[in-house]
């Protein structure tokens, strides 16, 4: 059986960032990997509360809550192209 070989780590660099009233929200990419992340956080009295990250594969529909959780989905993405 063929060793599995673990997908590169995503280089992220900011895309856009938004400022609103209640929550800002920032995009990162990695073209190279075609995968984005987005980072949203809502701000309560002027304070930030718990964020939320969500990390997405171009052409994929799913949606990950970790980036362990993309690094596996790319791996096996690899892994079916062989």
């Amino acid at each position: 059986m063929p060793e599995l070989k673990m997908a590169k780590k995503p280089c992220w660099r900011l895309c856009v960032h938004t400022n609103y009233r209640t929550e800002h929200m920032s995009v990162y990419r990695d073209n190279t990997l075609g995968v984005q992340k987005e980072a949203v956080v809502p701000y309560r009295n002027g304070k930030p509360c718990n964020g939320k990250t969500y990390y997405s594969i171009d052409g994929d529909k799913r949606e990950f809550r970790s980036e362990e959780e993309l690094m596996a989905a790319l791996t096996a993405k690899g892994a079916a192209k062989c």
